[in-house]
């Protein structure tokens, strides 16, 4: 944005006129200028920008100072329905960053996205597999066909299992072997720790 531009913008804020694709606009470039964000987050904030405009249609063009707090909860209340909880949130943020602009320049005395709450993020609840499951899912990779399928079947096998690469024991290991010649007779153990 050029000098002249931002004058242009200010000099109409002061006059308390904006519409919300300005808010936006000065909003993307500020995104754009944050030497902080990496370019995947920039384009998260673009794709919390285009979904906030497309749930939201008639909100470009409308006044900031026209847009309310009931507007905002009622947007809120249908996006969280279609949408999931982080994308939520961080459209929410998008939202809330811009009209913070028009509280800055003025336009506005406060920001109807405050009442707005956040919507806590669950954690997954974690079902591991039962016994049977567990022993079918082993049974599958023996039986996959592959050069090392039973070696890797043999791996889940237990909790206590690992799998390595080990050469053979030292003590059966001539003295005089350096240990670069062992490389060639390597083999495929399963190791079951106590």
């Amino acid at each position: 944005m050029t000098q002249r531009q931002a004058a242009e913008n200010q000099t109409d804020a002061k006059q308390g006129k904006m519409l919300f694709a300005e808010a936006l606009k000065i909003l993307r470039s500020r995104i754009e200028g944050d030497a902080s964000l990496k370019p995947r987050s920039r384009g998260y904030y673009e794709q919390r920008l285009v979904a906030l405009l497309k749930s939201w249609p008639a909100l470009e063009q409308k006044d900031v100072r026209t847009i309310t707090k009931s507007d905002c909860l009622d947007w809120a209340a249908k996006f969280a329905r279609e949408t999931c909880v982080t994308a939520f949130n961080n459209t929410v943020s998008v939202l809330r960053r811009a009209l913070d602009i028009a509280v800055e320049l003025g336009v506005r005395y406060d920001n109807p996205v405050a009442a707005i709450k956040r919507v806590s993020v669950r954690a997954k609840r974690l079902t591991l597999p039962g016994f049977s499951q567990f022993t079918e899912f082993v049974q599958a990779i023996e039986s996959a066909g592959g050069r090392d399928s039973r070696n890797c079947a043999a791996c889940p096998e237990s909790p206590t299992t690992t799998c390595a690469t080990r050469s053979p024991p030292a003590a059966s290991k001539p003295a005089s072997t350096s240990p670069l010649s062992a490389v060639g007779s390597a083999t495929r153990t399963v190791v079951r720790w106590p």
